[in-house]
């Protein structure tokens, strides 16, 4: 473990024992807290523009080295209850300088004011406009913890609708089978434990069938699909949901490709950036698959 890490996971651990759930009347400030905290790590050398698409807000991150006229877009996690285009500035600045493209970021409406289909709905708005809009470029997905889950979400989604699938995707560490999260949570993670996921899954989902593939796209078809890369940490509960799109994807014959990281945790690449040796590697892998 490099000693970046180290400090990064020390970090996280105090955050997480202090982060109100959803329910809590503190959980707005803490919504606020993470946007400002976040938001200040973006790159200088990336310029930030904000647009209404589709009815979301978002922004477009533009690095001042364009390697290619392709764009990715990036949707930000947060258990489907916190996190915006706002908190998405530091990783996405970080992507467009280290990737050489454009980035759209979103403000999906979050749970529980606004529970499942919102985030589904306002991200794959989005998606839809730039197909449209960048007919002649490539764009790839990607997004970490609840932002990989709607990654995977909406390419099926597309599918379904017979639109353009994303050119690659990179799935950080996403949710995707909430039908037994309570029983499968790993108690070595520090961030996905059981007062996030209970507290997390009332919020997004209540007593609605976790099942749906809008909720959890294992159970969904993933025929079709692009080029999929997952990664997770070895100890993280979302583990077993990559392993299990994994072993999905492989039977359908999809390009997939998984990556373990060990002394890492969950989502660490979008609080880490590109200051620990193991973020670098991660943005390496994204770099690959969106070259």
């Amino acid at each position: 473990m490099s000693k970046e890490m180290q400090a990064s996971i020390e970090m996280m651990r105090g955050m997480s024992s202090n982060m109100p759930d959803a329910f809590s009347s503190e959980y707005e400030l803490a919504r606020k807290g993470v946007d400002a905290m976040l938001s200040a790590t973006a790159k200088p050398d990336v310029t930030i523009t904000n647009e209404t698409i589709g009815g979301v807000y978002t922004e477009l991150l533009t690095p001042s080295k364009m390697k290619s006229d392709n764009i990715v877009y990036y949707i930000h996690g947060g258990a489907f209850t916190m996190g915006s285009a706002i908190s998405s500035r530091g990783y996405g600045t970080t992507l467009a300088a280290w990737l050489g493209m454009r980035v759209y970021t979103v403000s999906y409406r979050l749970a529980p004011e606004h529970p499942y289909p919102a985030a589904v709905d306002d991200s794959y708005a989005v998606y839809k406009v730039l197909c449209e809009r960048h007919k002649n470029n490539k764009i790839f997905l990607t997004g970490e913890s609840a932002g990989g889950t709607l990654c995977l979400v909406l390419t099926q989604k597309a599918i379904s609708d017979n639109i353009r699938v994303p050119d690659s995707i990179v799935s950080n560490c996403p949710a995707a089978d909430l039908v037994d999260i309570m029983e499968n949570i790993n108690p070595k993670d520090m961030l996905v434990n059981e007062k996030l996921a209970s507290a997390s899954n009332k919020a997004y989902i209540d007593d609605m069938d976790p099942s749906q593939p809008g909720i959890s796209p294992y159970y969904g078809d993933f025929n079709g699909f692009p080029s999929l890369i997952l990664t997770c940490d070895a100890d993280e509960t979302f583990r077993r949901d990559c392993e299990l799109v994994y072993n999905q994807c492989r039977e359908s014959d999809i390009d997939v490709q998984l990556f373990v990281f060990t002394n890492t945790y969950h989502a660490f690449a979008s609080t880490t950036l590109e200051n620990a040796p193991e973020s670098r590697m991660l943005l390496d892998i994204t770099k690959a698959a969106f070259s």
